[in-house]
């Protein structure tokens, strides 16, 4: 089984079609704890769930409680979902697609713009399992094939038919349409605009050191925010 926590709108599907078109099952990680879904027998799976307290798992444990002070509640589900995929990425062999996080954010805006701010994308990258030495995959760079076929060697994984193909074309799945404004000024490197426009994922970014220094160990460089 290869586990697979990830970032809000930062190449999840990318990496779940990969795996998909080898034979393995994408398993969401709240439908196996809640007997929604099952591993299939063989093992052969993706163990998936988003790294944010809006995980389904801590959704469905609140709903079991629903008399519990909320913020109480969402403190304590919050620190559960941190060790709970801490735990499962010591386990098994991780892999985290990466995305910059500002083009996380617009895609965000564009899906659900009443949910903002949407800050929480970058709080989601200070939770990443460090420690357990996932695999990144950053899915932004461009076509880099040569970090799919290290994906699987760090799960101990043996090439599929069409595998090569998939890596050659690196398209993005499930793409957002929608907040062009935000995406036109992405591309011009206005950082004006983000200020203006989204003050709070804007400063979060801007205060997140940790979090450029991951991106900039993995081949990320200029980043608008930086």
């Amino acid at each position: 089984m290869i586990f697979l926590p990830t970032v809000r709108h930062s190449g999840t599907w990318f990496i779940q079609r990969l795996f998909q078109q080898g034979g393995f099952k994408v398993v969401n990680l709240d439908h196996a704890l809640f007997g929604a879904e099952h591993i299939p027998s063989d093992g052969k799976a993706i163990l998936h769930t988003h790294i944010d307290v809006n995980l389904p798992v801590i959704k469905a444990l609140h709903a079991k409680h629903p008399k519990h002070n909320h913020a109480l509640a969402i403190t304590f589900y919050e620190q559960f979902n941190e060790n709970l995929i801490d735990t499962f990425a010591h386990t098994f062999p991780t892999l985290i697609p990466m995305r910059d996080p500002l083009l996380s954010v617009i895609t965000r805006h564009a899906r659900h713009p009443e949910q903002a701010p949407h800050t929480y994308l970058v709080d989601s990258w200070r939770d990443i399992p460090i420690a357990a030495d996932p695999y990144f995959i950053p899915v932004d760079l461009g076509p880099k094939p040569e970090k799919l076929w290290g994906a699987l060697e760090h799960c101990g994984v043996k090439p599929w038919p069409g595998m090569n193909e998939y890596a050659k074309a690196w398209k993005p799945k499930n793409m957002v349409p929608g907040a062009p404004g935000a995406r036109a000024a992405y591309a011009r490197r206005d950082a004006a605009f983000f200020e203006e426009h989204f003050p709070a994922e804007w400063a979060a970014l801007r205060a997140a050191d940790g979090v450029k220094e991951l991106f900039q160990q993995q081949g990320y460089e200029d980043l608008l925010w930086w």
